[in-house]
């Protein structure tokens, strides 16, 4: 069996769920998830600079983050469980701005999420899962941001069956109104 790349367009401006070439027969699979040539073509200008590999146990939400200066794309894999991922438009000058998208990503699927530069991203740990995570440009620590998972504004609904395990620092996000006022500033 053989599965073509593919990039299919989200309701987010820019965000792309990603089909990998897969090739698969009785020794096992070949899955090729990134193609600079191939995402050139579907209009993605982004190579890998970073991947870290983020490891969590089922019910723990991470996010939604964002680094707020110095471009940081990413393409986000479920590599082993599943998540339910999320992005959040956080472009002052994008007409999707304040849309949110969630899908599931697993193991199985093997697809992949393109969260453009300025988009937030957050998961849920729908089991023990490993998520890859290829970033376009280095982590700067002092522009690491985000906004709060369960902003009432945003309205995203999480498939929750418990209360999630969230850290101390996603525990004091920023609402989204407090991070747009914050970015409005910040562009005068």
């Amino acid at each position: 069996m053989t599965q073509q790349f593919e990039a299919k367009k989200l309701p987010i401006d820019d965000v792309m769920l990603i089909v990998p070439f897969l090739s698969s027969d009785e020794r096992g699979d070949l899955v090729k998830d990134y193609s600079r040539d191939l995402f050139s073509r579907f209009g993605l200008a982004f190579e890998p600079h970073e991947t870290a590999y983020i490891h969590s146990r089922k019910n723990v939400i991470r996010g939604l983050h964002v680094q707020t200066r110095g471009p940081q794309p990413r393409l986000i894999r479920c590599l082993s469980g599943a998540i339910w991922a999320v992005v959040t438009d956080l472009r002052c000058d994008s007409q999707t701005l304040g849309k949110c998208v969630g899908m599931e990503l697993n193991e199985c699927d093997r697809q992949g999420l393109f969260v453009p530069d300025g988009c937030a991203f957050g998961s849920l740990a729908l089991e023990d899962c490993l998520i890859s995570c290829q970033y376009g440009g280095p982590f700067i620590a002092e522009y690491a941001g985000g906004v709060r998972w369960d902003d009432p504004t945003l309205r995203i609904e999480w498939p929750l069956a418990e209360a999630p395990i969230l850290s101390a620092k996603d525990r004091q996000l920023q609402s989204y109104q407090m991070y747009l006022e914050k970015m409005e500033r910040e562009l005068r």
